[in-house]
C-alpha cells in the first residue's frame, strides 16, 4: 500500500538521477532488458546502450560469421528504417571494399548511417579514389567523435580491362555475393594513391574528439595531415604506435602543434621497433596546449636530457602519464637502453598526477619510492613493460631486476620512516619479484592502498596482510601463492581439521584483511590452494563479496559450502559459479 500511495514522480525508480547512477554499471545485455520495463526507462537507458553497444560489419570470418556481418543483410535491415529511428552510434567496419564509383549499396549504407554515427573504426579497409576517402572520413559522418583507422589501403582505378564477355558479371556488384563468376577487381590497374594535394575546402567538424591512426610506412595516408587537423580542429586525443617512420611522426606533430590536444599516446606495439626521436621530443615540447595526458614507448633514438626536456614543459598539467622501455620480446633489448634509463622524477614536480605507468628500466638509479616524492596527487601507479601488458602463461618472463642499482639502495626496511606515498590507493606490478624486501619497503610506504594487483607467493603475501589493511581489492598471478600464503599456518589443512582458539597460526592470513570484498587468482592453475584456503582462509573473510578462482584443488563440497556459507555475492571458478560474472 506504501508503495501504492507514493506518487510516481517521487519513487526513486521513476528517479532519472538514480536511474542514470544505476544504469551506467549495467552490461550491454542488461540494458537491452531494462529498455523493454517503460518508455521512461527506455529513455534512460538508451543513451547508454548507444555508447555501450557496437555494430560489427566484419567480412571473412567464415560463411556463418559473413551471414552475421553482412553488410547486405544489415542494409536490408536500415532500408525500413528513417534516419532519426536508427539506433545504432558506433561502427566496426573490417576486410571491404569502400568504392563509392561502384558499391552502390555500400554507399546507401553510408547516407543512412553515417549522420548518425559516433564512432567509426576502419581495419583493413580497401578505399579506391580520394574522394571516398574524404566522404568517409568528412562528408558522410559529420557528427562523428571518434575515429580510428587501422591499417587500410588506398588506391585509384588507372584503367578498366573488362573483356565484352566479362561486362555483364563485372557490372553486377559483388561485395556481398556468395558466390561470383568474376571478380571486378581482377580486372583493372591501379596504383597507390599518395601524397594528395591538400583541399582548403574540406568541412569541418568539430565534435570529433579522439583520432587512432595505425598504419604501416607503405600505407600512409594519402591525405595532408594539415587538411585532416583543419577537418577536426577540436582534436583533444591523438593516438599513435611508436613504429611508423621517423618522417611520418614528424609530420603529424608538426601539424598537429598548434591543436588543443589532451592526450598524445605513442604506444608500444609488436609490430616494430620504437622509431621516436629527440627531435619528436623537442615537438612535442613545443606544442600550443600542455598536455593532460601522456603516452610513450620509448626506443633507441630517445635520451635522457631529450625525455627530461619534453615531460617538464608539461609537468605542471600532467595527470596520465604512461613512459615505458620496449620488452624482450622487442626488436629493441634492455641491453641497449640502459644508457638512457634512468629519468629523473625527483627533479621535477607533478602536482597533478593522478595515474603513473613505467618500467623498471626507467626507475633504475632511483630510489623508490623517494623518486615520486613531488607526486603529492598520485593515486594510481603501475610498473609494467608496456601498459597493462603482463606474460600470463609464462610470468616469469618478466622478472624484476631488483639488485644494488635499483629501488631499495638508498633504503632499510628495518627503520621506521614516514609515509612518503599516502595518497596512493592502486598499485600493480606487471613482474615477479624475487625479493621479500622490495615489497616490504613499497607497502611500508603506501599504507592507503585499497587495490593491489601483483604476482605475490606465500612469503610476499604475509606482507600484505601485515601493512595493507585497507586493502579491498586484491588480484595475485603468481603460480606459487599455497594454501601457506592463504591461511598463514604451514601445516596441510584439510576440510576435516576442526580450527580453534587455540591453534596458534604461524603468520597472518587473508582473515586480517576486514576490508577486502574482492579476490581473484589470475594464473591459469595452482595446485598449492586446496580445501584449507576455503575453511581456514576465505571463509573467515567478513566482507569478502566476489571471489574468483582459476583451477585449484579446492574440492566441489568447499566450494558449496564457501558458496552458502561465506558473504559472497559472487563466486566464480571453472566448476561452479555463483552471481554474475562481474
Amino acid at each position: 500500500m506504501a508503495l501504492i500511495n507514493i506518487r510516481r514522480e517521487q519513487h526513486p525508480l521513476f528517479n532519472s538521477v538514480v536511474l542514470d547512477r544505476i544504469f551506467q554499471h549495467f552490461s550491454v545485455r542488461n540494458l537491452k532488458n531494462v529498455r523493454l520495463v517503460c518508455k521512461f526507462w527506455d529513455n534512460i537507458a538508451s543513451p547508454f546502450l548507444q555508447s555501450g553497444s557496437k555494430v560489427n560489419l566484419i567480412r571473412g570470418r567464415g560463411e556463418m560469421e559473413a551471414r552475421k556481418s553482412s553488410f547486405k543483410n544489415f542494409i536490408a535491415y536500415i532500408e525500413t528504417l528513417s534516419v532519426e529511428e536508427i539506433f545504432f552510434r558506433n561502427y566496426h567496419i573490417e576486410h571491404w571494399i569502400l568504392n563509392e564509383r561502384r558499391e552502390k549499396n555500400l554507399h546507401r549504407f553510408w547516407l543512412k548511417c553515417g549522420p548518425t554515427m559516433k564512432e567509426l573504426h576502419l581495419g583493413n579497409i580497401i578505399f579506391y579514389e580520394v574522394e571516398t576517402i574524404r566522404n568517409v572520413l568528412y562528408y558522410w559522418t559529420p557528427c562523428l567523435e571518434s575515429l580510428r583507422i587501422e591499417d587500410c589501403l588506398f588506391y585509384a582505378v588507372i584503367q578498366e580491362n573488362i573483356p565484352p564477355k566479362c561486362e555483364e558479371y563485372l557490372h553486377k556488384e559483388d561485395f556481398d555475393e556468395d558466390y561470383v563468376f568474376f571478380d571486378y577487381y581482377d580486372h583493372i590497374d591501379v596504383e597507390q594513391l599518395k601524397n594528395v594535394e591538400r583541399d582548403p575546402n574540406v568541412p569541418c567538424n568539430l565534435g570529433l574528439k579522439s583520432l587512432h591512426y595505425e598504419q604501416w610506412e607503405d600505407e600512409v595516408l594519402p591525405l595532408a595531415w594539415e587538411e585532416v587537423f583543419a577537418a577536426f580542429p577540436n582534436l583533444k586525443t591523438l593516438k599513435l604506435p611508436a613504429y611508423i617512420s621517423e618522417d611520418v611522426i614528424s609530420d603529424i606533430l608538426n601539424d598537429a602543434s598548434g591543436l588543443q590536444l589532451e592526450y598524445l599516446a605513442f604506444y608500444k606495439s609488436r609490430q616494430g621497433e620504437s622509431t621516436l626521436t629527440d627531435g619528436h621530443l623537442v615537438q612535442i615540447r613545443d606544442f600550443r596546449k600542455t598536455l593532460v595526458h601522456f603516452e610513450m614507448c620509448l626506443g633507441r633514438n630517445v635520451s635522457f636530457h631529450g625525455l627530461e626536456v619534453a615531460i617538464s614543459e608539461h609537468s605542471n598539467a600532467l595527470k596520465t602519464l604512461n613512459l615505458y622501455f620496449p620488452n624482450s620480446n622487442s626488436c629493441t633489448t634492455f641491453s641497449t637502453l640502459k644508457v638512457y634509463a634512468i629519468f629523473p622524477f625527483k627533479k621535477i614536480s607533478f602536482p597533478k598526477l593522478t595515474t603513473l605507468t613505467v618500467s623498471q628500466e626507467i626507475l633504475r638509479g632511483e630510489s623508490f619510492p623517494q623518486c615520486f616524492q613531488k607526486m603529492s596527487a598520485l593515486k594510481t601507479l603501475k610498473l609494467w613493460d608496456a601498459s597493462n601488458e603482463f606474460n600470463w602463461e609464462e610470468p616469469m618472463d618478466n622478472i624484476f631486476e631488483d639488485d644494488d642499482n635499483t629501488s631499495l639502495s638508498s633504503s632499510n626496511s628495518d627503520q621506521k620512516v614516514k609515509p612518503l606515498l599516502v595518497s596512493l590507493k592502486n598499485f600493480s606490478c606487471g613482474y615477479v619479484v624475487k625479493s621479500c624486501e622490495f615489497y616490504d619497503h613499497v607497502f611500508s610506504q603506501c599504507p592507503n592502498l585499497t587495490v593491489l594487483k601483483a604476482p605475490l607467493n606465500d612469503e610476499q603475501i604475509r606482507i600484505v596482510y601485515k601493512h595493507l589493511k585497507l586493502i579491498e581489492e586484491m588480484t595475485v598471478y603468481d603460480r606459487y601463492l599455497t594454501d601457506q600464503g592463504i591461511t598463514g599456518n604451514p601445516l596441510v589443512l584439510t576440510e576435516y581439521t576442526e580450527w580453534s582458539p587455540n591453534c596458534q597460526r604461524s603468520f597472518g592470513y587473508i582473515g586480517d584483511l576486514k576490508k577486502l570484498c574482492k579476490f581473484t587468482l589470475q594464473y591459469w592453475k595452482y595446485d598449492g590452494i586446496t580445501d584449507a584456503s576455503v575453511y581456514h582462509g576465505f571463509i573467515d573473510v567478513a566482507n569478502l563479496g566476489f571471489l574468483r578462482l582459476t583451477k585449484t584443488q579446492i574440492s566441489d563440497t568447499a566450494l558449496h559450502d564457501l558458496a552458502a556459507k561465506s558473504s559472497l555475492v559472487t563466486l566464480i571458478t571453472p566448476k561452479l559459479s555463483k552471481g554474475d560474472a562481474l
